[in-house]
């Protein structure tokens, strides 16, 4: 490609198996790496249920019977002084309150006591329980597995304890069999007992509620008991309280001369009469004296127009008619001034009346401004008189004053004693009488029955779960291992195209995933030319034919980013493959380090390349004939240094000189990275076949070999993948179609 800003993008994520980018990005990518590691997956996926079923079979068979406790509104809860004045926190407090109290070690104790549970061996501690295996296993897994698969693998003997310690050691274990909870929205508690015998189960649930509401009764009876001794004594001690203090009101009114009218004294309601009068007479006083200040500033300032419009003025009938005189005066002037001049005895009469008439106006507001003068004086004398007689009550009254404060202290001492004497008696009925108390706050709605299906192991949930997990796994599992494979080097054409930009010229199998054993790949294109890799090796060439007739090119070089990606192999493949389509075929050794092309076709001659180079011999000397056809010229004598860089115009005129006879030049050359030699021998070739080896090149490698070149003018034909494992790419990658194996060859002959 001419424009080498087309030919590397490796920003952009590669492109597997679609042109639409986006859809193989996110959860496709996932199920298409799953599914190419499909083996992984089912082998997690056996191994995960097959270790499952091995524990299954060691778990000990839970079953679970459960009963259902409704609480009761309408119950009569007995309480002391304080409960009285507790506040209520609400149904779900409640709920959760009552949940504890069923948890509580002393209802766990009456229900072992009464079942004879601390005989069972069930409830007794084994001795491997203390063991660490068993930490372990009951950090790791819930309560019940760990106990129910420590029992099922070591059982054995219970430990020797102390009466105290084994008790201790059969409540704890209960507890945790035991499982208590509220049904949300509801009033209604769930007891639910676990327990190898499902008898045992249900036998526990039923009679743990049983005691529970047994219990209820119990305490509520205990608390009567206390709660009526309580009361009787305190009634006693507040009713003489009651009777001292109301004694004590009469003697003091008796003694004092104070008489009660309606629960106060004479003087009190004189005073309190007076005081409201006053306030009353206060108000209109400020009323009045407020009116009368407002229309007096505006009178002062001669403001006409807002004293006409205040209320008291507006009210008056004669500021009214004054009004409409005034209005009729003013628009027979307006009219007149139309007809008349300012001087004109008509115009001059009207405005003298207009003017008489706003002097009336302002002489009444006068009156009126008189007028609430005269209504604030005896507002003012009104309240001078309430006054003066409040002072006059309270002096009277004065001499009472300490007699009245002591009254109303000894009332409401006699109140409160009242008070509380009422509460006490009315809670003493309640609690004499009995009334519910023996009907718990609770009862049953529900009894446990027997279970038939155990409640642990759940096998489908274990079975799912496990399955699910080890599903899990092996996703990730073929997420990672594909992520590292896509991401590490390159598996088809449609990576290399999107990261690279190049042609993809095809993809050489690997003999032994051919099963083709104990046979080089060039001696393959000639003993098997049927074969998936000779066939590979001819579409390669057809590229390189349809090349060769649409451009003139005719020298290509063979290069790989590292060594040992298959160049010499594929170079002598090919060379030998189009000598058999009867095509004149050329191939040069130009590894000139590490040559390999006399050895693999079995040659012997003492002359190369670089003896042409050197002069030492002529070119058809130093050619070989191979027995497919081909023409081979080796690298010949090693030497310290190599002329490639130095004689970059003798090999291009050489070649140029080769191609008027040969159909094709193959110039095999040392990989770009390490060795310099294939930077200046794209100056000689008409084209570059870049390899890279399937999905062990990193693409870093592909990336900067190819780069290199560009950056030396290069022009790059195409890239061929070598050394692809057919077994594990149709396992794992699901590519059916021959197009894979022969690149765009075929696409480019027939589009």
């Amino acid at each position: 490609m001419s424009d080498k800003s087309k030919m590397l993008n490796p920003g952009k994520y590669p492109d597997y198996w679609l042109d639409n980018q986006e859809e193989h990005e996110g959860l496709f990518f996932i199920w298409w790496a799953a599914k190419a590691h499909k083996r992984l997956v089912f082998w997690i996926c056996f191994g995960a249920i097959f270790i499952c079923a091995l524990v299954v079979m060691q778990l000990t068979p839970l079953y679970t019977s459960g009963s259902l406790v409704f609480l009761e509104s309408r119950g009569v809860k007995v309480v002391d002084l304080e409960s009285a004045m507790e506040k209520n926190y609400g149904d779900r407090y409640k709920v959760q309150s009552e949940i504890e109290m069923i948890r509580s070690p002393e209802l766990a104790r009456r229900v072992i006591n009464k079942l004879g549970l601390g005989k069972l061996p069930e409830f007794l501690p084994a001795a491997k329980k203390t063991s660490v295996v068993y930490n372990i296993l009951n950090f790791i897994l819930p309560t019940d597995w760990s106990e129910a698969l420590t029992d099922s693998i070591w059982g054995g003997q219970s430990p020797v304890y102390d009466e105290q310690v084994l008790g201790s050691k059969v409540l704890e274990k209960y507890l945790k069999r035991l499982n208590v909870s509220g049904i949300r929205e509801s009033l209604v508690i769930r007891i639910s007992f676990t327990s190898a015998d499902p008898k045992l189960a249900a036998l526990v649930a039923n009679t743990m509620a049983s005691e529970y509401t047994a219990m209820q009764v119990e305490l509520k009876l205990e608390e009567a008991k206390k709660a009526n001794y309580w009361l009787r004594d305190r009634l006693v001690e507040l009713k003489n309280k009651l009777e001292a203090s109301e004694k004590a009101i009469g003697e003091f009114l008796r003694d004092n001369t104070l008489f009660e009218s309606g629960g106060k004294t004479i003087d009190s309601q004189q005073m309190s009469e007076l005081n409201s009068q006053l306030i009353i007479a206060k108000s209109q006083y400020a009323q009045a004296n407020a009116k009368y200040q407002h229309l007096k500033r505006l009178y002062e300032r001669g403001d006409t127009s807002k004293m006409v419009g205040a209320e008291e003025v507006l009210s008056s009938p004669v500021i009214q008619k004054l009004r409409m005189q005034e209005a009729d005066l003013a628009n027979k002037i307006s009219e007149l001034s139309q007809d008349y001049g300012e001087k004109h005895p008509v115009m001059i009469n009207t405005k003298a009346q207009y003017q008489d008439i706003k002097r009336e106006i302002n002489e009444e507001i006068g009156n009126i401004l008189k007028s609430l003068d005269n209504n604030v004086d005896v507002a003012r004398v009104k309240v001078n008189s309430l006054q003066s007689e409040l002072a006059r009550v309270v002096a009277e009254t004065g001499a009472e004053t300490g007699a009245k404060i002591r009254l109303m202290a000894l009332e409401r001492e006699a109140n409160a004693n009242r008070t509380l004497y009422e509460q006490f008696l009315g809670r003493f009925k309640e609690t004499n009488e009995g009334r519910n108390l023996e009907q718990p706050e609770s009862r049953i709605v529900a009894r446990g029955e027997i279970p038939i299906h155990p409640s642990f192991p759940k096998k489908p949930a274990i079975f799912a779960g496990a399955l699910f997990f080890a599903l899990l796994l092996g996703v990730m599992a073929s997420f990672f291992i594909e992520r590292r494979n896509i991401t590490h080097g390159f598996m088809n054409q449609e990576q290399i195209k999107s990261i690279l930009g190049v042609k993809v010229l095809g993809a050489v199998p690997e003999l032994e995933s051919l099963d083709i054993l104990d046979i080089s790949p060039e001696e393959c294109v000639m003993s098997q030319p049927y074969s998936p890799y000779s066939e590979a090796i001819r579409s390669i060439s057809m590229s390189l034919y349809i090349n060769s007739a649409e451009r003139s090119e005719k020298t290509y070089l063979f290069t790989s980013s590292l060594p040992e990606e298959g160049k010499t192999a594929l170079s002598i493949s090919l060379a030998r493959s189009c000598a058999m389509d009867s095509h004149k075929v050329l191939h040069i050794d130009f590894d000139l380090r590490k040559p390999k092309v006399q050895s693999r076709i079995g040659a012997k001659t003492k002359y190369g390349i670089l003896d042409v180079l050197d002069n030492r011999c002529k070119i058809n000397e130093a050619i070989i004939k191979d027995k497919s056809g081909a023409h081979f010229m080796t690298s010949g004598a090693r030497r310290q240094s190599k002329p490639t860089s130095l004689k970059v115009e003798q090999i291009k005129k050489m070649l140029d000189n080769l191609a008027k006879y040969y159909d094709l030049i193959l110039l095999d050359s040392a990989p770009v990275l390490p060795v310099g030699d294939s930077r200046s021998l794209v100056k000689c070739v008409d084209s570059v076949i870049y390899l890279a080896k399937w999905k062990e090149t990193k693409r870093e490698a592909v990336q900067s070999g190819v780069q290199i070149l560009l950056d030396h003018n290069a022009k790059i034909h195409g890239l061929v993948l070598t050394s692809l494992d057919v077994r594990e790419n149709s396992r794992y990658y699901g590519y059916k179609s021959s197009y894979y194996y022969y690149g765009d060859a075929y696409t480019h002959s027939y589009s």
